[in-house]
């Protein structure tokens, strides 16, 4: 009985290891496999992009084009299509071109069809005013009784909005503090050294992210010009600050006499999930971010 027993939870144990060995393969897979991106622009009689983002030996990609004004973007595991990011704007815009398609045939049916009708003129009795009518029927008292009503009803007006005038200045006396504590308490949280230490922090692992997410391959090469020669030199001293990320890989040639922009580049690089987990890690773990996120939600 103990031998069966003890055969039963080497089976069980045997299960949970395979198990756990999976799911770290799958972790490790996750966190070292790199996610790969390239892409290509080219510029001359058309325009067109190709893009592709791509992880384990492009098992899984997510390939993106835009060509003859068409943009397409899906997601691939293998050879099926998982999800068409497009198709459910293709679908709305096809289903507003159908709307309006048959829109257009009911109004037009609805213009063959119609038939004009004249009005036909009623003839109305023009009456007076109700207190006209009523006044031409009451003597000296009675009229003076109406006017003393209606002047008491003015009165009663006029000293209903007087009185609300302490209210509502109350209000706004009440609105206008809320608004100097709550400008009040942004201020002090901005210049809090626990905000500052948070945004510095922020910053420097976003400077290392995109570090890491710079093609670590790019070549290429551009013609460009303006009618304007000074504008032309504006834009190639622009150029110039990203010199040191392409080097000599990409080719730029001013034109200073005629409009042309036209050229052809390529893109490569790759990022690690790893890398994005340490930075979630580390602003996770720091108390000074912590701080700010409570503050913010």
């Amino acid at each position: 009985m103990l031998h069966i027993i003890w055969i039963i939870l080497k089976i069980i144990l045997l299960i949970l290891a395979v198990v756990l060995g999976l799911a770290l393969l799958i972790l490790a897979l996750l966190l070292l496999v790199p996610v790969r991106y390239e892409a290509h622009l080219k510029k001359k009689e058309e325009f067109f992009v190709e893009a592709r983002v791509h992880w384990l030996l492009q098992l899984v990609r997510v390939p993106v084009s835009f060509r003859n004004g068409e943009l397409s973007a899906k997601l691939k595991v293998l050879i099926f299509t998982v999800k068409d990011f497009l198709a459910d704007e293709k679908e709305i815009e096809d289903g507003m071109k159908e709307v309006f398609a048959d829109a257009e045939e009911d109004a037009g049916k609805a213009a063959e069809q119609e038939i004009c009708i004249e009005p036909v003129e009623e003839e109305t009795e023009e009456l007076e005013p109700w207190p006209a009518r009523k006044q031409r029927n009451l003597g000296i008292f009675g009229k003076i009784t109406v006017f003393l009503r209606m002047l008491a009803g003015f009165l009663k007006t006029i000293w209903r909005c007087l009185s609300s005038i302490p209210k509502k200045l109350k209000n706004l006396k009440y609105t206008l503090h809320r608004f100097y504590v709550k400008i009040k308490r942004m201020k002090r949280f901005a210049t809090d050294d626990r905000t500052k230490a948070a945004l510095s922090l922020a910053w420097s692992q976003l400077k290392g992210f995109l570090v890491k997410l710079l093609p670590n391959k790019v070549r290429g090469d551009l013609r460009f010009g303006t009618d304007d020669p000074a504008l032309t030199g504006e834009i190639l001293g622009g150029i110039s600050i990203f010199y040191p990320l392409f080097m000599d890989n990409v080719k730029v040639v001013p034109d200073f006499q005629e409009t042309v922009l036209e050229g052809e580049l390529y893109l490569k690089g790759r990022i690690r999930l790893l890398t994005v987990a340490q930075i979630a890690w580390r602003l996770y773990r720091d108390k000074n971010v912590r701080f700010v996120y409570r503050m913010v939600t």
